[in-house]
């Protein structure tokens, strides 16, 4: 087809804008991925499922009578604490222990028992994975650095210093100790410490999952 000579600088134009334009969304960076996006977004979030009378039903009335509702994985782990690292303490620990099921918002991942959770986080009860058997340091660097989902084996990554990445030196240090607490010894056999954390974890295990 032969344009006529005044129309032929217009189609040009429009042209080099519809390739500009093109060229500018390919190159533009998404601020989060679209599994990123998924996983935050409060609309998809299990808990909005929940009836109201969840903690009235007789089963779960039921999961307050056995003492061990959760699997957590430490049936071969010590009942008594050994000999805590130099500079811990029992202080220490309970301050972790907040943090763990609060402003570190680590029992998101890891479960309100440190019992893991699937395609999140493993369990912290026994055996932590790239940790040397016992070694305090190690698991402060690790939460202090977090780890990538390459590295977890899941399909979301350990953000540094906690959820919100906000946590502080010495908040990090604390629940770094309440970390290698509960993966020495079964339970938390220490003043302060829980039976457990929470009746019912909906996200622990199919005993515990809600029909």
């Amino acid at each position: 087809m032969i344009l006529h000579p005044r129309v032929r600088p217009l189609v040009l134009i429009s042209t080099l804008a519809v390739a500009s334009a093109v060229a500018a969304s390919a190159c533009t960076r998404p601020t989060a991925t679209a599994r990123e996006a998924a996983f935050g977004a409060e609309e998809d979030r299990p808990e909005r499922y929940l009836p109201a009378d969840l903690d009235e039903r007789p089963d779960t009335i039921r999961l307050r009578n056995p003492a061990r509702v959760f699997d957590t994985d430490e049936d071969g782990q010590p009942d008594t604490l050994p000999a805590l690292p130099y500079g811990m303490t029992l202080e220490t620990i309970r301050a972790g222990d907040q943090i763990f099921h609060g402003k570190g918002g680590c029992f998101n991942c890891h479960g309100s028992e440190a019992q893991g959770l699937g395609a999140r986080g493993k369990t912290l009860t026994t055996g932590l994975l790239f940790i040397p058997p016992g070694d305090w340091d190690a698991i402060d660097s690790l939460v202090m650095v977090g780890m990538k989902d390459a590295q977890t084996r899941s399909p979301v990554s350990m953000p540094p210093r906690g959820q919100l990445s906000d946590l502080s030196g010495e908040e990090v240090r604390e629940v770094s100790a309440y970390v290698w607490t509960i993966s020495q010894v079964r339970g938390e056999p220490w003043a302060g410490g829980h039976r457990i954390h929470a009746v019912r974890d909906y996200r622990a295990s199919s005993r515990s999952s809600i029909p």
